[in-house]
């Protein structure tokens, strides 16, 4: 059997996040009572007389204040001048006073008019007789408590309605909020604040209110969310062909929109609103982010959406942003979004047509751990201040029309697991700080312009699965380093000008190695037939000598096997039929 025969087979790297980042593979190109008024008239509290004058009332409060008491005229009393006591007589008013019947009490009152003269009142039953008693009657009791009852008769509602949208609306409805004429009200009023003006005629907009008039869930009872929140869902609809939705269960049902397919709520207002892979077409309305002000978790990835993002986005209390494979255009970075900056996680918005730079600003998204924005039209340098985002896990920004050099600051980033800027018009040398990236998994540097030699320090990454730098100008040997990278599955060193004998890989997970068309020489390591996982190897156009390594035969999982164009010599080893069938 010809060792230059077999089948050639590579598959991407398996992802390792719950949905893992999109690397490129390996060998393809990819690119939201009222209480009355109880007080004192302004006159002190007058000592007890026996004179029967009588304070004439002067211009009374509102609810029977106490006015200014005038000069009290003087009344004949048919009694002798002993002390007793007068059935009340109604106060006499004075101007614009309201007079109020008072309900008849066993404890009397003092009259308080400034400058008129206390009087003493009793009860019906202590009436003096034609024949006056030997003593006078009680006294009275004190004055009136000061303090008012503790239920008044009328319950004003003093709370002032919220400033739209808020989630906590007003407690209290002034009117009845089901009634239709309420509820035609509160639509209307809250449709036109969402949507900015009064809606089109047969928009989404206008199919969204019309719908909602027919819904008999809304209505202002719950606050001005519960009816935002619902309108705009629907708006979202009707923009995106939902009726063609793979999946769009319970959606302009009757119920609640938390219990829709993709929407999630904590407390009756929603935070997340995920319609993944689910066939939207069509642009992402304003209506989204400004009446569902409180989603944090956006997530619209692998559908059909064009145009540009709205920026009301940038309102949003956002943690993750992604919009993966999609056709939205324009600016991401608008000056908006940078109001999530510290709440922002995650932007993932690879294969669109974003353009634009990745600006220096970038930097100000401290908690930013993945920024995804591979296969779009980004251009311009990559900032150094990319170094400033310490919490970064997973940069992707490979096929783009990125230029400079990759910056020396990203040796700061020392949780950074996957490191992908292939495909763009990178140049210089790779950074020697990459070998403190102790935590990185998968270094992408293929088909760029980078040049110099490859950093010995890379070998220091020993939890380094992938490391690929193909299609680029690098020069040197192989680092020997290389065989501390223990975990190493897949080696891609094709199409540079490399020089020197192949090193001795020590990682017993290495899977696939091609360092095709370089200027390596010496002979082919034996160590590589005994790897228990390899199945490819990919030798050819180089300067390689000797002979092909006797157990060559003996491995039982290699695939493919190219040596063609060296200098090698010597007989192909023999292999069984039974041996190839066992590895394939």
């Amino acid at each position: 059997m010809s060792a230059t025969t077999t089948n050639t087979a590579m598959t991407q790297e398996k992802k390792v996040e719950k949905r893992q980042p999109s690397l490129h593979r390996v060998l393809k190109k990819g690119k939201s009572k009222t209480v009355k008024d109880v007080s004192k008239g302004k006159g002190g509290d007058k000592k007890k007389k026996k004179s029967k004058k009588k304070s004439k009332g002067g211009k009374g409060g509102k609810g029977g204040k106490g006015g200014k008491g005038g000069k009290g005229k003087k009344k004949s009393s048919k009694s002798p001048k002993k002390e007793k006591c007068k059935k009340k007589k109604k106060s006499k008013g004075g101007k614009g006073s309201k007079g109020k019947k008072k309900e008849k009490s066993s404890k009397s009152p003092k009259s308080k008019g400034k400058g008129g003269k206390g009087y003493k009142y009793c009860d019906e039953e202590d009436t003096p007789t034609d024949t006056p008693t030997d003593s006078p009657t009680d006294s009275p009791t004190d004055s009136p408590i000061d303090e008012p009852t503790s239920t008044p008769s009328i319950v004003r509602d003093t709370t002032a309605p919220t400033k739209f949208p808020s989630p906590s609306p007003s407690s209290v409805p002034s009117i009845d909020c089901t009634s239709p004429e309420a509820r035609e009200a509160d639509i209307d009023r809250i449709t036109t604040l969402v949507s900015s003006s009064f809606p089109v005629a047969d928009s989404p907009q206008e199919k969204a209110k019309e719908w909602l008039l027919n819904d008999e869930r809304a209505n202002g009872c719950d606050g001005d969310t519960a009816i935002s929140q619902r309108y705009s869902l629907v708006v979202l609809y009707y923009t995106t062909s939902g009726d063609d939705w793979i999946i769009n269960d319970r959606w302009l049902g009757s119920d609640n929109e938390c219990d829709w397919y993709g929407v999630e709520c904590v407390g009756g207002t929603i935070n997340k609103l995920a319609l993944d892979l689910n066939n939207l077409e069509g642009t992402l309305p304003k209506e989204v982010p400004i009446g569902i002000s409180t989603i944090s978790f956006l997530s619209l990835y692998t559908n059909e959406l064009t145009g540009t993002l709205p920026s009301e986005i940038g309102s949003l209390p956002l943690t993750v942003l992604d919009l993966e494979k999609n056709q939205f255009t324009g600016d991401l970075f608008f000056d908006e979004l940078y109001n999530t900056k510290d709440t922002l996680k995650k932007i993932r918005v690879s294969f669109n047509e974003f353009d634009g730079n990745i600006p220096a600003r970038i930097g100000e998204f401290k908690n930013l751990d993945n920024l995804w924005l591979a296969d779009n039209n980004f251009e311009g340098e990559i900032p150094a201040e990319i170094g400033e985002l310490t919490n970064m896990v997973s940069i992707l920004i490979y096929n783009n029309t990125l230029t400079g050099q990759i910056p020396e600051s990203i040796s700061s980033l020392t949780k950074l697991t996957n490191l992908d800027v292939s495909f763009n018009s990178l140049s210089g040398q790779i950074p020697v700080g990459v070998g403190n990236l102790v935590q990185l998994r998968n270094l992408l540097l293929n088909d760029m312009f980078l040049t110099g030699t490859i950093p010995p320090e890379i070998g220091q990454l020993n939890r380094l699965r992938q490391f690929y730098a193909q299609g680029n100008s690098l020069t040197g040997a192989i680092p020997s380093e290389f065989s501390n990278l223990v975990s190493l599955r897949n080696l891609l060193l094709e199409n540079n000008q490399l020089s020197g004998p192949l090193p001795d890989l020590g990682s017993s997970q290495l899977r696939f190695i091609d360092v095709t068309n370089n200027e390596l020489t010496g002979q082919i390591p034996s160590s590589y037939f005994d790897l228990p996982l390899l199945r490819n190897i990919y030798f050819s156009s180089n300067l390689l000598s000797g002979t092909i390594p006797e157990n060559f035969g003996d491995s039982t999982t290699l695939v493919d096997l190219w040596l063609d164009d060296n200098l090698l010599t010597g007989t192909i080893p023999d292999v069984s039929w039974t041996d190839i069938s066992k590895s394939i």
